[in-house]
């Protein structure tokens, strides 16, 4: 484990080396403090100094590299030293815990013990090197041929004054190749090193309620607000004392505080706290009601929906709502109508090379196709814009 601690540690300084001390400096309060974890006032005293951290960056504003995936990991780490649900870990697993380069930028967001114990199983293997080569190049071909492609008629649409619905549903699918391109990125390489990261995505747009697409959009995240935030706070003396003990309203005010407290994670504006808050309502709303059997619509609507928050300053959505009818000739000039039918298309041809994949012994074929296409439909692309990950600004 030594020497991807050594390795990560000097990727991550020379990419930012700012960083890469603030992160140290949390590692060692972590280290100072991980011993008393188990008061309360200890693990509070924690928690704020990474909210303060948070506050911080968000409002500076000052780009942290990893910043707030970090603050996932090691809230976890001391979350589960409070509640004593395993031993204390050593300096160098902590360490490799917070700076594993794989992760380290985009998650995924792994338990302590978890991420320990796939790394005593660790074997590096030619077959476990190809899959993740493999798996890497897929998400290179997620970001760099789908989002990026949709990326530039949807901010062409976003910036006009016509209808955003078509830009509001290509930026669902936009946004899930980007995230889970970086996160196949991620794995991959984790994978090259031996080690199996957690999947952050199973097929969230099937989902049949908006309940359920959180169990399967981002999904490391949203373990990590459901066990540090949502189950403390309905298991709470004061959420008991205001809902009197009803477990249905302690459990809908729980799920709108938690989304809110989500939506101020993935920025400190107005737009997210709003976006975290409808979340919250509507799974509140939802509550124990069976999922429609085309469900996977209606949540991919709401999504798609709620994304306005989301590519739009609060100040503009009103008028883009009132806009949202508004079709105009310039939405459909060739050069936006040919990027979108690229993209869309080339998430068709990613669809069918995942499911053949597994149904022919060299699958070094499917790397070479993808690569190629990278080559043509991505990079070299006329007019073609790239663009850091989404998730990458965290």
């Amino acid at each position: 484990m030594t020497w991807m601690l050594i390795v990560s540690l000097i990727i991550i300084g020379l990419w930012d080396v700012k960083s890469l001390l603030i992160a140290a400096g949390f590692l060692v309060l972590t280290l100072i403090l991980h011993k008393h974890a188990k008061t309360t006032y200890v693990y509070a005293l924690y928690i704020t100094a990474w909210i303060a951290a948070l506050v911080y960056v968000r409002m500076a504003p000052v780009h942290v590299l990893g910043l707030l995936f970090l603050m996932l990991r090691a809230i976890s780490y001391m979350g589960d030293m409070h509640y004593e649900k395993y031993e204390l870990g050593d300096i160098k697993g902590i360490a490799l815990y917070f700076f594993f380069l794989p992760s380290y930028v985009m998650g995924p967001v792994m338990r302590y013990d978890k991420f320990m114990k796939v790394c005593s199983e660790r074997k590096i293997s030619y077959d476990g090197i190809s899959e993740g080569v493999l798996r890497i190049i897929s998400g290179l071909f997620k970001k760099l041929v789908i989002a990026d492609r949709l990326m530039i008629a949807i901010r062409i649409w976003t910036d006009g004054d016509s209808s955003m619905i078509i830009a509001l549903l290509l930026y669902s699918v936009a946004l899930w190749a980007d995230f889970s391109g970086g996160c196949d990125i991620a794995i991959g390489a984790a994978k090259c090193f031996g080690i199996s990261l957690s999947e952050n995505f199973n097929k969230p747009y099937m989902a049949r309620n908006l309940g359920q697409f959180w169990r399967c959009w981002h999904i490391t995240m949203a373990d990590f607000f459901r066990d540090y935030v949502f189950y403390p706070l309905t298991v709470s003396g004061f959420m008991r004392k205001v809902t009197k003990g009803n477990i249905r309203v302690m459990t809908s005010i729980a799920t709108v505080v938690c989304f809110a407290i989500t939506g101020l994670w993935h920025g400190f504006t107005a737009g997210f706290l709003v976006w975290g808050l409808l979340n919250g309502l509507i799974i509140a709303l939802e509550g124990r009601r069976k999922p429609w059997r085309y469900g996977y619509i209606y949540t991919y609507i709401v999504v798609s929906f709620l994304r306005i928050f989301d590519l739009c300053d609060i100040s503009v959505v009103g008028t883009k709502i009132r806009l949202m009818f508004c079709f105009t000739a310039s939405m459909v000039s060739g050069d936006i109508v040919r990027h979108v039918i690229t993209g869309l298309v080339m998430l068709i041809v990613w669809a069918i090379l995942m499911r053949v994949k597994d149904k022919i012994c060299y699958k070094g074929i499917i790397g070479v196709v993808m690569l190629l296409m990278i080559a043509v439909f991505g990079v070299y692309g006329y007019d073609f814009v790239i663009d850091g990950f989404v998730y990458g600004n965290y």
